[in-house]
């Protein structure tokens, strides 16, 4: 976030204060929103857990996998089995 502010030219504390003003949520949520919607599709084409939770910036597995029920209501590995009709409410979520 220092360096988007730095780039922007204002303080950390006020881009963070804009940014959620605007967005509505934190710059740190939207991103980790961002990351776990690139990883569901990699998720889905079936590449292996561990390299997206590190690939998407998480520490562990685990914490990718936690991050990743929290936002879509089930585990990577459950999502990857879902019939097309329960995805497309994850997708939708």
């Amino acid at each position: 976030m220092r360096e988007l502010a730095r780039a922007l030219a204002v303080s950390p504390f006020h881009l963070a204060r804009v940014f959620r003003a605007t967005v509505g949520r934190s710059l740190h949520a939207w991103r980790t929103q961002v990351r776990l919607r690139v990883a569901l599709e990699r998720v889905l084409d079936g590449a292996d857990l561990m390299t997206v939770a590190l690939d998407a910036g998480f520490s562990s597995h685990s914490h990718f996998t936690q991050s990743f029920r929290t936002a879509f209501g089930a585990a990577p590995s459950t999502v990857r089995s879902l019939p097309a009709a329960a995805l497309s409410k994850i997708l939708t979520a």
